[in-house]
């Protein structure tokens, strides 16, 4: 506990951050202590409120989840408008927009995107489906996770990255100078130049993105908002079944494959 405990401390102190004023410095500190507190099995001084809003920043402000998915000022204006209106005790920002220009440049396959093949109005739509036999994966996956996800998951789950599929296994290649000449020829192939400018294309989008929602989570805390995110990790249930599997596939293999 105690690191957690003195982790937290350090979230509520706010060092380093340029608040508007003493008011929302206080406001941010009086909100960060009340999530901290409720962490370490304290009691607040009120329960804290930190609602999922989802995609409703977006609506209730006039706009479709297709306009804050493909334009980031839009979807900052939406989401900092829901924070002025509800004031909750710790806000994630616009980042529940994904980028939608990421996306569809690497031609992903795993969701369905708003104006692309679901509604403008409708949130982006999980694709469930079966994406590998259970042995197809477990076996590979697990003698080389990354072999694996390199040549066999990202080509399946990214059209742009078709050509990774082609590549030796990473363990076969780049070794001693026996390797190192025909390792690199793949490289010079008409697909794989296509590749390497859409991942360049794509990332250059990624980036602009991030660091939108840099500066957007900036002004949230400046205004006395604490980050309602500092990490994440996926269960094991989910990361098969959703990445893998699917629900019906990571269900039966529990009994199948246990």
């Amino acid at each position: 506990m105690g690191t957690v405990q003195e982790t937290l401390d350090r979230w509520c102190t706010a060092e380093g951050i340029e608040f508007l004023n003493e008011e929302a410095e206080e406001a941010y500190k009086a909100r960060a202590r009340r999530f901290a507190d409720a962490i370490l099995l304290r009691v607040p001084d009120r329960v804290p409120i930190v609602p999922s809003f989802g995609m409703f920043p977006a609506l209730d402000n006039g706009y479709t989840c297709e306009e804050v998915m493909f334009d980031y000022e839009k979807a900052e204006k939406a989401w900092m408008q829901t924070l002025i209106d509800f004031e909750p005790d710790t806000f994630r920002g616009s980042g529940y927009a994904f980028s939608g220009p990421t996306l569809e440049t690497l031609d992903y396959k795993l969701l369905k995107l708003p104006g692309r093949g679901v509604p403008a109005e409708t949130i982006y739509q999980f694709v469930e489906w079966e994406f590998l036999t259970a042995e197809e994966f477990y076996d590979p996956f697990l003698d080389d996770p990354t072999d694996f996800m390199l040549r066999t998951y990202l080509p399946l789950v990214n059209g742009a990255l078709a050509p990774l599929k082609g590549l030796r296994p990473i363990r076969e290649v780049f070794g001693y100078y026996l390797g190192t000449i025909s390792s690199v020829i793949p490289f010079a192939t008409p697909e794989f130049v296509t590749m390497l400018e859409t991942l360049q294309k794509a990332g250059a989008e990624a980036l602009k993105w991030a660091m939108h929602l840099a500066q957007e989570g900036q002004r949230i805390r400046a205004m006395g908002f604490p980050n309602a995110y500092g990490g994440g990790a996926a269960a094991p249930f989910d990361l098969i079944g959703d990445w893998f599997r699917g629900t019906r596939g990571v269900m039966l293999d529990m009994y199948r494959h246990p």
